[in-house]
């Protein structure tokens, strides 16, 4: 204890666990020493060593942090204060005051060693014995209207000391800390403190959950803090420049967003513009494309089948591409599995797989017969027979070239990014998947840096590539883009 402060002793108005009692660290002016009562400093050091070093200080702190909570009354025995009170009271005393004090292990010692009316505290304990005889009384919960005894209620620590029931209660704060809304007395508005939700919930992982709310408003009240937008992440990051549109990388789970907005970041355009652009870009998906294709149809009849044409050889192109490296994989393993596990038969150079026995092989069979197969009938041993050496790059499945030739757009719409000059023609936006030049609408992403594609290529990458990602769609020239 620190003299210099006094803290006075509020009696717990609450049910069920005391709350831990708080650390007060009294204000003591820089440069000025108080003295300090030797006896009051040894009691300290007697009533410290009494608690259990398993304990942990009030908040997480370690025991290393330097400064010790004030100990409970539950964290030490009646004889540990009969002792540090110099036996001035007998231990039945001591004990009957500690049934009834209100307060931290330090308060109670000194109000021991100030003298205590010992007469008052066995009135006390008299009217405990009286009320225990006497029928429970009970009160009705504002929630429920349920009528329950005092001891099936919580006592909330507001003016009016008003009650619930405690299953109420819980209700209560579990669904005002999944919700995120105020914990708020019903009679009063009293707002719950942390020892009230923990005295309700316990140490759970609601409990947590409301401490990681707080840090969460916390971090949110500081200038340029951005919370991560993903749902359950606790990251928050800091804007270089608050109120500037900037890439965030969240550095819990990687998302990356924009400061502002905290969607997607974007680039090419602002928030507002983005936001108009997703519309755009839903529409397109929806209905835009199919009547763009009705448009392009009524000026050239032929160009949506030509279109369909071009694309279904395309995909069977690809799918033979596909089947083809397939073959290949198939045929690469095979001769791996054949050059670790088999050898030629010296005299026709048949391939041998040994599955038993010794080393003594015959080109067609086993060595004791059985098991007939093509063969010469040689006799060799397996440990001298040549290896078996795979073929080598030799295999290669052919794929015949795409024959459809890719279709002229009616619209002939293009995309300059540089402008020709004298013999020089003007160099043509290209599609960042085909790699051909864009007649027609180009469809620039707006969650990359730089990506483009046309119209043929649009509808399969948006799928599998940058699903999710919204683009742009430039209908006009541009020059450059």
């Amino acid at each position: 204890r620190v003299h210099g402060g006094a803290a006075a002793a509020v009696p717990w108005q609450g049910s069920g666990k005391a709350p831990a009692p708080s650390i007060i660290i009294p204000t003591v002016p820089m440069g000025n020493s108080l003295p300090v009562d030797p006896a009051i400093a040894a009691q300290q050091r007697a009533l410290n060593a009494a608690v259990a070093p398993s304990k942990t200080p009030l908040g997480g702190a370690s025991a290393s942090s330097g400064v010790l909570p004030s100990p409970r009354i539950s964290d030490i025995d009646v004889d540990t204060v009969v002792a540090i009170i110099d036996c001035k009271y007998t231990r039945e005393v001591v004990q009957l005051v500690m049934r009834h004090f209100a307060g931290s292990a330090d308060a109670l010692i000194s109000r021991l060693l100030a003298g205590v009316d010992v007469a008052e505290y066995e009135a006390m304990d008299r009217m405990l014995q009286e009320a225990a005889k006497s029928p429970p009384h009970t009160k009705t919960c504002p929630i429920c209207m349920g009528d329950f005894t005092v001891e099936e209620m919580f006592t909330i620590d507001c003016d009016g000391a008003h009650r619930m029931c405690i299953g109420c209660a819980r209700n209560m704060v579990t669904l005002g800390i999944n919700e995120g809304t105020p914990i708020q007395c019903v009679d009063c508005q009293h707002s719950f403190t942390d020892d009230e939700i923990r005295q309700v919930v316990g140490d759970t992982e609601i409990f947590a959950k409301h401490k990681q709310q707080q840090l969460r408003r916390a971090l949110g009240a500081l200038e340029g803090a951005i919370p991560c937008p993903t749902p359950d992440c606790t990251g928050y990051e800091v804007a270089s420049t608050p109120g500037v549109k900037e890439r965030v990388v969240c550095s819990v789970c990687q998302k990356v967003f924009c400061s502002l907005c905290r969607e997607n970041y974007h680039y090419h355009v602002t928030c507002q513009e983005f936001k108009a652009k997703e519309s755009d870009w839903m529409r397109w998906l929806l209905t835009g494309r199919d009547e763009y294709v009705a448009r392009l149809s009524a000026v050239d009849r032929e160009y949506e089948a030509r279109l369909n044409q071009f694309e279904s050889a395309r995909n069977a192109h690809m799918q033979a591409v596909q089947d083809a490296e397939r073959r290949l994989r198939e045929h690469q393993n095979d001769e791996e599995w054949l050059a670790a596990n088999c050898r030629l038969c010296p005299q026709c150079s048949r391939v041998i797989n040994k599955v038993s026995g010794c080393d003594s092989m015959v080109c067609g069979r086993n060595y004791h017969g059985g098991d007939e197969q093509d063969g010469c009938g040689a006799s060799f041993n397996w440990q001298t027979a040549p290896p078996y050496v795979p073929s080598g790059p030799a295999f290669q499945p052919r794929v015949a070239p795409l024959a459809v030739a890719e279709p002229e757009h009616a619209m002939r719409v293009t995309h300059v990014i540089a402008a020709g000059g004298g013999a020089d023609a003007a160099v043509l936006l290209r599609c960042d998947i085909c790699m051909q030049e864009i007649f027609g609408p180009v469809f620039r992403c707006l969650n990359c840096p730089t990506e483009c594609l046309c119209i043929r290529c649009q509808p399969r990458y948006t799928q599998v590539g940058h699903n999710g990602h919204i683009f742009d769609i430039i209908h006009e020239e541009t020059a450059p883009i």
